[in-house]
């Protein structure tokens, strides 16, 4: 990449140990964020759905910050329990799939509440949720997380922690700027926090 211009800043991806300039979420503040919330509200079954990227050359699996935030977390609070963890792709469709498996695997051990890592795999499960009769907030919450533009407007609104996605773009824009305008030369990556959206999911 330096070949061609030594300017570079990612958005979305820390790349400050290769001496590239970053802008990134604070995904374990986010996590923490949401699991606080439920378990004041008194939830101490709940579960995760996560999902799994590859590098792009397809070398290995990409670990999930927030799945790890999350595992450590509940492990700390004496309420990890590995059988109401369920990964797969960052989708719609696999959201669905897994809150189905969870429901049959699980019957009346199903937990409170769950914790998706993207809106995607949050409206998937509201699906399987509705599909088995299965209330939500009422038996099951449910809190996503990004914030698209969709979730206030599925039933129930989605409860969702809220990534700054526009000033994650302005900020790799200053950073560049520092670079080209002020000469800076010192790496620096800034990350960023996130906001915890309460709506009917999980009221």
């Amino acid at each position: 990449m330096t070949d061609w211009n030594a300017n570079i800043c990612f958005v979305d991806s820390d790349q400050s140990v290769q001496k590239y300039d970053s802008v990134v979420v604070d995904f374990q503040q986010a996590t923490v964020s949401v699991l606080d919330y439920l378990i004041e509200k008194g939830h101490r079954n709940i579960g995760i759905l996560t999902g799994e990227e590859q590098f792009s050359d397809e070398s290995a699996n990409i670990i999930d910050t927030r799945w790890l935030a999350f595992r450590d977390y509940m492990k700390r609070k004496g309420l990890y329990e590995k059988k109401y963890c369920f990964s797969g792709k960052f989708s719609v469709k696999t959201g669905y799939e897994l809150m189905t498996k969870a429901i049959n695997e699980l019957g009346e051990d199903l937990p409170t509440a769950f914790f998706a890592a993207n809106d995607s795999l949050a409206i998937g499960c509201l699906r399987a949720l509705q599909e088995q009769g299965i209330a939500v907030p009422e038996r099951v919450n449910v809190i996503g997380l990004n914030d698209v533009s969709v979730s206030k407007y599925v039933f129930p609104p989605l409860s969702t922690v809220k990534v700054y996605t526009e000033l994650m773009g302005e900020t790799g824009v200053e950073l560049l700027q520092e670079r080209l305008l002020a000469g800076r030369s010192i790496t620096k990556k800034v990350t960023l926090s996130t906001d915890l959206v309460i709506r009917d999911s999980s009221l």
